[in-house]
């Protein structure tokens, strides 16, 4: 039978905090480093960095210590976030053979807790670390996560400016319309951008030969815009 236990299980195991942290790109460890995943739909790259350590030891002593915890860290990430397919781990490079293999064997270590089939295949001629791992149906992002609209999954967007210039561009060469007004829809950043230059607001206006109106639409995104006449 189900025991009821008094409390939020996610809180009250940490496993709130472990489920932010598989949700961003970008993962801080202890010693002040961070690793960077990189997801895209032929492999995964992920980045070791330095970030804030320094260390109180020799470079190569620094640089041991912070991939050595990089190699516990990750194969945990990679259960948490049910990565999968080919994955390439760049770790911060070392010039003593030694570390470099302490460092992988902890790695190989770590990744025979993983139940899902693992498989490492060594460095790359670039260095990489490259394995392999059994893909899933379902990752964690599946399930917490939508694509963004503004970026369609590419978690970047065409700046403000850059967008301005394309919509007064347009605007401009619509003289070919019937109607006397263009109207532009946009949302609140995007037009006080538009709006900012009355000289560049009076030049479209003597080449379309047309007035112009600015409309706010909140419904719309900032890489969104809606151009009509009327």
């Amino acid at each position: 039978s189900l025991k009821y236990v008094e409390g939020d299980l996610l809180e009250r195991y940490g496993l709130e905090k472990d489920f932010r942290r598989a949700l961003k790109r970008k993962v801080w460890l202890k010693n002040g480093g961070y690793l960077i995943f990189d997801v895209t739909e032929a492999m995964t790259v992920i980045d070791v960095n330095s970030g804030k350590y320094t260390g109180k030891n020799s470079f190569e002593d620094t640089i041991l210590k912070l991939n050595l915890e990089a190699a516990v860290e990750i194969p945990r990430q990679l259960r948490l976030r049910s990565i999968g397919g080919i994955i390439l781990v760049d770790f911060v490079d070392m010039q003593d053979n030694n570390n470099k293999e302490q460092v992988i064997n902890l790695f190989k270590a770590e990744l025979s807790k993983d139940k899902t089939h693992t498989r490492m295949m060594g460095l790359t001629s670039l260095g990489f670390l490259e394995i392999t791992r059994k893909k899933t149906r379902y990752g964690i992002t599946d399930f917490f996560t939508t694509e963004c609209n503004s970026c369609q999954g590419r978690g970047r967007v065409v700046n403000t400016f850059a967008l301005c210039s394309e919509i007064k561009r347009k605007m401009a060469h619509m003289a070919y319309t019937e109607n006397d007004i263009i109207v532009c829809e946009a949302n609140t950043e995007l037009l006080a951008c538009l709006t900012a230059s009355l000289e560049d607001v009076e030049f479209i206006k003597d080449k379309s030969r047309k007035n112009i109106e600015f409309l706010h639409n909140k419904e719309l995104n900032p890489a969104e815009y809606k151009l009509y006449t009327k």
